[in-house]
């Protein structure tokens, strides 16, 4: 790395990621390929690789109610910075609304929250991609 911060020792690391994911859109022939994108680190790194793939249609954000607003203008702003699209989803009961009528989860509870706060937000795009 130089001191301008340039990440050129990552160069192979990223042309290896992006030859394995373009082999597997080559083998497995997906009807779409996105990236999701939750807005923290790992997500961006992996969204940075998808969309140098030449099936990348875009990121998916799944908006589950439960993180600060900042999250959703940084996946909004950096989406807009490099040309990618954007899909948005949103669970139609938030966490507050769950909570206030069930109480809270505990970690036994995680596989329900999971379900009706990101699955079904993953299951709609699926449903949408089938139908497109």
């Amino acid at each position: 790395m130089t001191a301008g911060g340039s990440h050129d020792a990552l160069g192979p690391a990223v042309a290896e990621v992006t030859a394995i994911l373009n082999r597997a859109v080559g083998e497995h022939r997906p009807v779409k390929v996105f990236a999701l994108f939750s807005g923290g680190h790992d997500s961006l790194c992996a969204a940075h690789v998808a969309s140098r793939t030449p099936r990348f249609d875009g990121c998916v954000h799944v908006d589950t109610s439960t993180g600060v607003p900042q999250t959703l203008e940084f996946v909004r702003a950096t989406c807009r910075a490099h040309g990618w699209p954007l899909r948005e989803y949103r669970p139609p009961m938030s966490y507050e609304d769950i909570v206030l009528r069930w109480g809270f989860p505990g970690p036994a509870g995680h596989p329900m929250m999971y379900g009706r706060l990101k699955e079904r937000c993953l299951r709609q795009l699926v449903r949408e991609q089938v139908m497109a």
